[in-house]
């Protein structure tokens, strides 16, 4: 049986959201913090080419073939196509702050 904590939780992200607020909410749930509280995304990765290469695949109808992946905040990310945004531990021995109670 897997760990919780290393169970990889996918997010959609909404029509109108781009997809860096979709990881920055994905993680600030995931840690059970505000957003204000993680790191600074910039410093992983950047933010407005990873809204442009979405908005990109989005208007050319190439949702499925993007697949971008960075560590951010002791989690993998992976953005896949233009709707997902998935996480995954680090470190399978660090805990969220707050458990989510989420079904997997």
């Amino acid at each position: 049986m897997e760990n919780a904590d290393t169970i990889t939780r996918s997010t959609r992200r909404a029509d109108d959201e781009p997809v860096t607020e979709t990881v920055l909410r994905a993680v600030a749930e995931r840690k059970g913090c505000s957003q204000l509280q993680l790191p600074l995304l910039y410093d992983c990765i950047d933010p407005d080419a990873l809204n442009a290469l979405v908005a990109s695949a989005e208007r050319s109808s190439a949702d499925g073939s993007i697949v971008v992946e960075f560590e951010y905040a002791e989690y993998a990310v992976r953005v896949v196509g233009t709707r997902t945004v998935e996480l995954r531990p680090l470190h399978p021995s660090a805990r969220p702050i707050v458990e989510l109670g989420q079904a997997d």
